[in-house]
């Protein structure tokens, strides 16, 4: 399918939804994104480049959401020094993994993403030390065939949830769980006084995700979004 259809596709999905959700292959954006606005080559890993290029597109989002230009848009800091738009209601969280870029748009509640790949882990250094009891027990209950996976499942879901309050890794990962209490949805949890939904995001390119959204909101169809922005000018 056409890029500029997918995407026009894409755009007419999201506008019904109170959460907007775009899963976005940076190299494939650059080729569409003027060389100026650009640090790097296209097909070469530049953090600094796959940066722009995602800030750039969250920007286009947040214009578009809120009718007006990217250059309009005034940014503040909110809780816990999160970035958020100022005198807006509209909250969006990025996340970036291996050329890839999530992000989430939501009018009605906190929101937050986390995008990973599942790489191999090694558990003898202790990363799963950091994870609740419950959530280790989990783990420990699954077989060697699926551990992995839900390695990264636990991990995004917790990730998601602290870039939707804001404390990132300030806070503690083995003070709240992100497991034992499944949904539809994928599982709740609740965190400094706030509950939320979480949503498992199977990604294109072998890439998982979560996404973490307050419990007050109306609970979100969500819907995938690919590809280039159509028909948007630089930011």
């Amino acid at each position: 399918m056409d890029d500029a259809i997918l995407a026009k596709r894409s755009d007419e999905a999201c506008a019904e939804q109170s959460v907007e959700l775009w899963f976005v292959q940076l190299d494939d954006l650059s080729a569409h994104t003027p060389e100026r606005n650009l640090s790097g080559s296209i097909g070469r890993r530049d953090p600094m480049r796959d940066r722009a290029i995602s800030h750039q597109l969250l920007r286009q989002l947040l214009a578009r959401r809120n009718g007006c230009t990217p250059a309009d848009l005034v940014f503040a800091k909110g809780a816990h020094g999160k970035p958020a738009l100022a005198g807006a209601g509209t909250a969006f969280s990025l996340s970036r993994s291996n050329g890839v870029t999530l992000i989430g748009i939501s009018d009605a509640a906190a929101i937050g993403v986390d995008v990973e790949f599942c790489k191999p882990v090694d558990e003898q250094n202790g990363i799963t030390d950091m994870f609740h009891p419950r959530e280790r027990a989990f783990l420990n209950g699954m077989k060697p065939a699926e551990r992995l996976h839900w390695f990264y499942r636990i991990w995004t879901r917790k990730e998601a949830v602290l870039k939707a309050t804001g404390t990132g890794l300030l806070r503690a990962l083995e003070s709240f769980s992100v497991v034992g209490r499944p949904t539809e949805f994928g599982a709740r949890t609740s965190l400094s006084g706030q509950h939320f939904f979480l949503y498992d995001l199977t990604l294109p390119g072998g890439a998982v995700g979560a996404l973490a959204t307050t419990e007050n909101a109306s609970v979100p169809q969500v819907r995938l979004c690919t590809g280039p922005l159509a028909g948007q000018g630089t930011a």
